[in-house]
């Protein structure tokens, strides 16, 4: 039987304890990660922003533009995006022709009356 000369690594130290508020509550979001401190927020956010609008765009071109993303929408939608030509369209009837309009009423005559004479000053 051989005898190890290294002694065996004692478990690591135990952490101090959370607290529940401590655990819960961060005063900065950033607070771990020492590249996001210095990260200027009126550039931060307008570049990924539009990282996830360039992502969202190249996701719709593949989607509706190449052949292998129209037959996974079709596949999985069951929607076929493509234009046939093949098909004929079948013509649409017209709309049907508007309702006749009402009948106008007749034009009620207003009469004007003269404003009524002002009341007798008395008090002076």
């Amino acid at each position: 039987m051989s005898q190890d000369t290294k002694p065996s690594p004692s478990p690591p130290a135990a952490k101090q304890a959370e607290t529940l508020e401590d655990a819960v509550y961060r005063p900065s979001l950033s607070e771990d990660n020492k590249a996001l401190r210095g990260t200027n927020p009126m550039v931060a956010i307008p570049t990924a922003l539009l990282t996830y609008g360039c992502v969202a765009a190249l996701i719709f071109y593949v989607a509706t533009q190449t052949e292998a993303g129209k037959q996974v929408v079709k596949k999985t939608i069951g929607i076929d995006i493509s234009e046939d030509s093949s098909k004929e369209k079948e013509e649409e009837p017209p709309p049907p022709p508007p309702a006749p309009a009402a009948p106008a009423a007749p034009p009620v005559k207003i009469e004007i009356k003269d404003a009524p004479p002002p009341p007798p000053i008395t008090g002076q």
